[in-house]
């Protein structure tokens, strides 16, 4: 199998799950303007500000982990294999957070979509693929 087949198979999984993320936030968040203004934080809202950060965090440690005990003889097939599923276990961390986000603490709807965001901006790619296994 084609190395660019198998990235591009994590492309498309990014986009369903970026645009599954952003109709959520879309149709099913009653978003207003004044929801995107950085609120004012409570007590009570430090675990869900805790949240995001953790997630990206979290998110970002797995993929390498899963990068870096990947064995360097294995094929370029086997590495993107591996690619596309740390790939989708970071997406999945992160879409998670913002889901608890906005169906638990509306009111922070704002890192909410920081982490939309975010999530938007980790498409992988090929040159990616390489940085991190090279």
């Amino acid at each position: 199998m084609d190395y660019k087949k198998t990235i591009k198979e994590a492309q498309i999984i990014h986009l369903v799950i970026t645009g599954v993320l952003v109709l959520i936030y879309v149709f099913l968040g009653d978003l207003t303007v004044e929801m995107f203004k950085i609120p004012e934080i409570t007590s009570d809202d430090y675990f869900f500000i805790a949240i995001p950060i953790v997630a990206f965090f979290l998110g970002n440690y797995l993929y390498r982990r899963q990068v870096q005990s990947t064995d360097e003889k294995l094929s370029i097939e086997k590495k993107c294999e591996v690619f596309k599923t740390a790939t989708i276990m970071r997406l999945a961390i992160l879409e998670g957070a913002a889901l608890v986000i906005l169906f638990l603490a509306p009111n922070l709807v704002f890192f909410g979509a920081l982490i939309v965001l975010n999530v938007v901006m980790m498409r992988p790619t090929e040159g990616q693929f390489q940085k991190d296994f090279d």
